[in-house]
């Protein structure tokens, strides 16, 4: 391929995190390649591959720079290291299974400029088959602990949304200023997959950052992680149910004041109580028992991260997530016994809410719906 002059590149990083993407790469890559303007590099952190990701990169895309993790701890210990190899302080991470549109960087650094207390700003997130329907156009913070995508499955060509800020993000694909965050590594590397990216979205928002989605910027998505993702394995692995059921508790135990526990305590009470016999009804009760000796395991660790996180935090989460639409995927809800409780927790969760603005001081009240339709993570 021809050498671009400088003028032919923005002063961003493209960082590509991958774990056996061999099948995925060389779409990702052509279309890295078909940029303009290009990045001034293309980093790649592997995840300790063993599917031959890495001969195929240095054979085929010489011009890729390659960090290889001796251990694969996780996407957001490959994006850290991804933040501290660049060269770049404006980092553009994605996927290995995510391919940008070629004017899709230029998008996303008009709004990284247009706000200096912007640390990340996401694309539009588009399935690349069927290739008109929208994955997510952004993301919501729910009280319960989890994130919940707007205008999950909508038509890219007649959805009409405006640049604005979330309570969150979603790490497929994001451009990351590594200056205005400063030297602290962004994602916590005791999440080791799934919520990670939820975490590092609501911490940043309670610290006083700022986050962007814009449909400016457009990516395709395709399935995902072959061993782990909804899309590529039909269902829910144990991977996937241990790991999300862990990081919301390490989520709530983080980023909450006791305040809010306080407030909302039936509403909490009332989904552990679902989760936990929607395990029993699932087969899931091991993965459930695994997730909670892990989280005793992480005790001391944990509480050592809260004390420094609540000691540095400049925003209530009350002022930040909101109480609908509730965050599940809609295939959870299987059964009529599914729907009824699934109603219970959003009756109960608006009358906390309703309690809990006469008890709190006078603030920004807790929002109980957006206008983007939302659906379940």
């Amino acid at each position: 391929m021809s050498e671009l002059s400088a003028a032919d590149r923005l002063p961003v990083t493209l960082c590509i995190v991958n774990y056996n993407g061999a099948r995925y790469l060389p779409a990702t890559l052509d279309a890295v390649r078909a940029m303009r303007p290009r990045p001034t590099e293309v980093l790649l952190v592997d995840n300790a591959s063993t599917d031959g990701s890495l001969a195929l990169v240095r054979r085929h895309y010489p011009e890729v720079r390659i960090v290889r993790r001796a251990t694969n701890d996780g996407p957001g210990a490959a994006r850290n290291s991804g933040v501290g190899a660049a060269l770049c302080d404006r980092i553009f991470f994605i996927d290995n299974d995510v391919a940008p549109d070629p004017d899709c960087l230029p998008a996303l650094l008009r709004v990284l400029d247009a706000d200096p207390r912007a640390v990340c700003v996401m694309p539009r997130m588009v399935h690349a088959d069927p290739p008109d329907r929208v994955q997510f156009d952004g993301v919501s913070a729910h009280l319960l602990g989890m994130n919940v995508l707007l205008n999950q499955e909508r038509a890219h060509s007649e959805l009409r949304t405006t640049t604005r800020q979330m309570a969150s993000m979603v790490s497929a694909a994001f451009l990351f200023d590594r200056r205005r965050w400063g030297a602290e590594p962004p994602f916590d590397d005791g999440l080791f997959l799934y919520l990670e990216d939820h975490e590092f979205g609501l911490r940043a928002r309670l610290l006083g950052h700022r986050i962007y989605a814009t449909p400016e910027a457009v990516c395709r998505h395709r399935e995902g992680t072959p061993e782990v993702s909804i899309r590529a394995t039909g269902g829910y692995t144990p991977t996937r149910i241990t790991e999300t059921i862990l990081n919301r508790w390490q989520i709530l135990i983080k980023l909450y004041r006791p305040r809010t526990f306080l407030l909302y305590l039936p509403s909490f009470l009332l989904f552990e109580a679902m989760q936990l016999g929607g395990a029993l009804a699932r087969g899931w009760l091991p993965h459930y028992w695994r997730a909670l000796r892990l989280l005793l395991g992480r005790g001391r660790q944990l509480l050592a991260r809260r004390r420094d996180f609540q000691a540095r935090r400049r925003c209530d989460e009350l002022a930040v997530v909101t109480i609908a639409p509730l965050p599940f995927n809609p295939a959870l809800a299987r059964s009529g016994m599914d729907r009824i409780a699934q109603r219970l927790l959003a009756g109960l969760l608006d009358i906390n809410r309703r309690v809990a603005g006469r008890l709190q001081p006078p603030g920004p009240p807790l929002p109980a719906r957006r206008a983007e339709r939302p659906s379940g993570n």
